[in-house]
C-alpha cells in the first residue's frame, strides 16, 4: 500500500493505493464517497486502458481544517475537494454511503454534504445513487454487520477512506 500525505489551507489529504488479489470487472469508473463534515473518504476504482479490469483502488481520507457552519460553506467545502481530485475525465457509477440511523452523525449537515456530491458528479455527467450504509456492507461483504476498516485490516487507520471502497465495490452489485 503507498500512501502520500498533502496539506492545504482546506484540509489535510491522505492519498492511498491499494492493490487487491483479484481483478474487479467493470465498463465504469466506480467512485464511492463516504460522506462527512470533517472527514471525508473517497475510494475510486479506475479502468485503466479500457480493459475492465480493475486492480487497484485510489482511497483519499480527507480532514477539513475547521467544520464549515453554514449550507454554503458545506456545499463549497465538498465540491472543492473533487475539483481537486480530477474525475471528471470518464463515466462513471458513484454510490454515496446515506443517512445511518440516529442523529449522532449530525445527519442534516451530513445531507448538504450529501447534496454537493450529487450535484457536482450530476454536473460531470456522473450516475449517482445514494445507498443505506447496510446495504452497502451487505453488498459489499455479504453482511450488513462487517464494518469496512474491519474487513480491510490495513485500512484500519483510514475508516473514512475504507468505508468509501466499500461504496465503490457496492457499484459492481
Amino acid at each position: 500500500m503507498e500512501v502520500n500525505k498533502s496539506k492545504t489551507s482546506l484540509a489535510q489529504l491522505t492519498s492511498l493505493r491499494i492493490s487487491f488479489d483479484f481483478p474487479i470487472i467493470s465498463e465504469f469508473m466506480m467512485i464511492g464517497i463516504d460522506p462527512g463534515t470533517v472527514n471525508l473518504g473517497i475510494a475510486v476504482l479506475d479502468v485503466p486502458n479500457g480493459t475492465h479490469l480493475v486492480y487497484e483502488a485510489n482511497l483519499y481520507q480527507i480532514k477539513f481544517a475547521k467544520r464549515a457552519i453554514d449550507v454554503l460553506g458545506r456545499i463549497k467545502a465538498i465540491q472543492e475537494a473533487l475539483d481537486q481530485l480530477c474525475l471528471s475525465k470518464w463515466q462513471k457509477t458513484v454510490v454515496i454511503e446515506g443517512a445511518s440511523y440516529g442523529d449522532k452523525f449530525r445527519q442534516v449537515e451530513m445531507e448538504d454534504v450529501r447534496a454537493a456530491c450529487v450535484m457536482w458528479f450530476d454536473k460531470h455527467h456522473a450516475t449517482s445513487h445514494v445507498v443505506a450504509p447496510n446495504t452497502i456492507r451487505k453488498n459489499a461483504f455479504g453482511s450488513a454487520k462487517i464494518k469496512a476498516h474491519e474487513y480491510w485490516e490495513c485500512l484500519e487507520l483510514y475508516p473514512d477512506a475504507a468505508a468509501a471502497l466499500s461504496c465503490a465495490i457496492c457499484c459492481l452489485s
